[in-house]
């Protein structure tokens, strides 16, 4: 049995002190009595900004003033097909309550997931959590060394760390990746694994991350959507099937020069910003990049920025 695909406009509505907006659905209603971010069906004749709009000041009595478009997720629920289309709120007119008599509260972002929210809203939870900068790890000469490495980018507080050590085998990497996620979570840094499912399955993380060989072994996303699930693109191919992965976000490089990359292969900020506004996914810029050229990739249209050398070297 199909069913026809139901286009929704959510609201990620925050106020001056970078707090988001959520409500308490309705038991009677699909998904009832689960958290959501605001918003509503997009009628015939209506973009999903007018709907938006409409549904923001029905149900919460407030005025849109500032929104741009953030992502685009179809979830299919079984008995329940949608699309929503998911806007950014940024500046907005009134004190937002539910006129409709449901719970309403402004909650920070990092407790986003201690609510219960409909499946297809993890992805968007999963966005808003992600950093602008990403920090991978470099050659390091023993565990007391990769300690004191880690240590030390946590010290340029940096909000995630991704864990490479591709010339270390599977027991030796498990080993090292035990001894860094213990320093991640007690300093409640996001800690991602840079290797295959089968290694993420035996270390605590907070996610994957699967070069571009490894990730073409799977036709669907290999772990839970309540991880996050990141691969590295070097170009629109990858990108396609990144998306076919329902990835969480990506790395796309290389942007620049870096030493790890064939001189002359660069894709240029231009490239970048074209590539990565064709997606619905975040995209971080690698390859040559450093916390100076974060602006300008956020304004390109990027998520932020990944590095190696940044604090690592």
């Amino acid at each position: 049995m199909s069913f026809e695909t139901v286009h929704v406009a959510v609201g990620i509505v925050f106020n001056p002190s970078h707090q988001v907006l959520i409500s308490k659905r309705a038991m009677h209603v699909h998904q009832g009595g689960l958290w959501e971010f605001p918003g509503g069906k997009v009628e015939s004749a209506e973009d999903a900004r007018s709907a938006l709009s409409r549904e923001l000041h029905e149900e919460l009595g407030i005025t849109i003033e500032s929104s741009v478009p953030l992502m685009k997720i179809d979830h299919d629920y079984g008995d329940k097909r949608v699309c929503l289309h998911i806007l950014e709120v940024s500046r907005f007119n009134g004190d937002a309550f539910g006129k409709e008599g449901q719970f309403v509260k402004w909650v920070d972002v990092n407790d986003l997931h201690t609510y219960d929210f409909p499946e297809a809203n993890i992805s968007i939870i999963n966005r808003l959590q992600l950093p602008d900068f990403i920090q991978i790890t470099g050659k390091y000469h023993d565990i007391d060394d990769l300690i004191k490495k880690t240590k030390f980018c946590i010290s340029k507080n940096i909000k995630m760390l991704h864990f490479r050590a591709h010339e270390l085998n599977d027991s030796e990497y498990i080993l090292h990746a035990n001894v860094v996620a213990d320093i991640c979570q007690e300093n409640n840094i996001k800690f991602i694994l840079n290797r295959s499912p089968e290694a993420f399955d035996q270390i605590d993380a907070d996610g994957l991350h699967m070069s571009r060989h490894e990730m073409k072994k799977y036709l669907c996303r290999p772990i839970a959507g309540n991880k996050l699930l990141s691969v590295s693109c070097h170009g629109n191919d990858e990108l396609q099937l990144a998306k076919k992965l329902n990835v969480d976000y990506c790395f796309l490089s290389p942007v620049k020069t870096a030493i790890s990359h064939v001189v002359g292969k660069e894709l240029g900020f231009d490239r970048f910003s074209v590539l990565s506004q064709n997606y619905d996914f975040p995209v971080y810029a690698l390859g040559g990049m450093t916390q100076g050229d974060l602006s300008r990739i956020i304004t390109l249209g990027g998520q932020g920025v990944a590095a190696i050398s940044e604090f690592w070297e």
